[in-house]
């Protein structure tokens, strides 16, 4: 079954699994230092300000760290986060390699959707000391094999907007 893909107004980027279902909205920052309290406070502020689809996972990636929401429901807008995991290595190298800086909000989004994207499709061949703990623990790894990750419209705009 083909499923609408939808542009979410607060999701950077959205992920499918194999059947098509959304899985995980995921927000990027380029906010330095940030903290749990200040993850959840951003999250709050993103579901409130639209409606969002049900998803097993919501993640925000700032330039230090991942911030996993599993099975949290949307109502649950101040809820602790599920796990908070170091940024992976080879996200990092990604930046370092390319020259990018994750401050720029449209080079952090690149490389995350890179990033889970090569996770995606790469899972059976990659080895295991490449994916983080943190992945395997919550279930992000399998709940996104052989799907898609899909850039919204949103953040097309707003990083293709010169002001």
């Amino acid at each position: 079954m083909v499923q609408l893909r939808i542009s979410n107004p607060t999701a950077d980027l959205m992920v499918y699994d194999s059947y098509g279902e959304l899985v995980a909205l995921v927000v990027t920052t380029t906010q330095e230092e940030t903290t749990v309290r200040w993850a959840i406070r951003e999250r709050a502020r993103n579901l409130a300000w639209r409606p969002h689809p049900t998803t097993r996972f919501y993640l925000i990636v700032a330039p230090e760290r991942v911030y996993v929401w599993k099975d949290v429901p949307v109502i649950a807008r101040r809820a602790n986060p599920t796990l908070v995991g170091d940024i992976p290595r080879r996200l990092l190298r990604g930046w370092d390699v390319a020259g990018i800086h994750p401050l720029y909000r449209d080079s952090c989004i690149a490389s995350v959707r890179e990033w889970l994207t090569d996770l995606q499709a790469q899972r059976p061949y990659m080895p295991e000391e490449l994916i983080p703990e943190w992945i395997r623990e919550v279930g992000l790894i399998d709940a996104i094999l052989d799907g898609d990750v899909i850039e919204s419209a949103y953040a097309r705009a707003e990083t293709n907007d010169v002001a």
